[in-house]
């Protein structure tokens, strides 16, 4: 086949800007639990706008999904590393299952610098290849 290739001029968005600094709340936790969690709320997820919450309480995460009319829930055992009890991400649930997918080591750490703020997600032991996952807005 035949390649055709084009210099782009242009300067590339500044990324380090979505990446948070300082975070308010993290945890480390075993990466195939927390999948496992977040794809059992996934059916529920997708009837309200795939947002999926997660709760941090002490050591446990609650992964909860909901709609008018069904709830899906389920916890998890974390590492907390920091935030206050009842610290919570909303999160589009295919994006975070991609982002945990990613890894294959045995834990991920979850960091967020504030609710409405993206979270970082990373290998729980490296700290390697950190993605990105939007906070949703959603109604209280």
């Amino acid at each position: 086949g035949l390649w055709q290739l084009r210099v782009l001029d242009g300067q590339f968005p500044d990324f380090n800007r979505i990446i948070p600094k300082q975070t308010q709340a993290a945890m480390t936790v075993d990466r195939a639990a927390l999948l496992s969690a977040v794809k059992l709320v996934a059916p529920v997820a997708r009837d309200n706008q795939n947002i999926t919450r997660l709760t941090l309480n002490g050591p446990t995460l609650t992964v909860r999904a909901a709609t008018g009319t069904e709830t899906a829930e389920t916890t998890v055992t974390v590492d907390p590393i920091r935030g206050e009890d009842g610290y919570t991400w909303a999160l589009n649930n295919t994006y975070l299952r991609d982002a945990i997918d990613a890894y294959h080591g045995s834990r991920v750490t979850l960091e967020s610098s504030g609710v409405a703020s993206p979270s970082m997600v990373h290998d729980g032991d490296t700290r390697s290849g950190v993605q990105i996952v939007m906070a949703m807005s959603t109604p209280r």
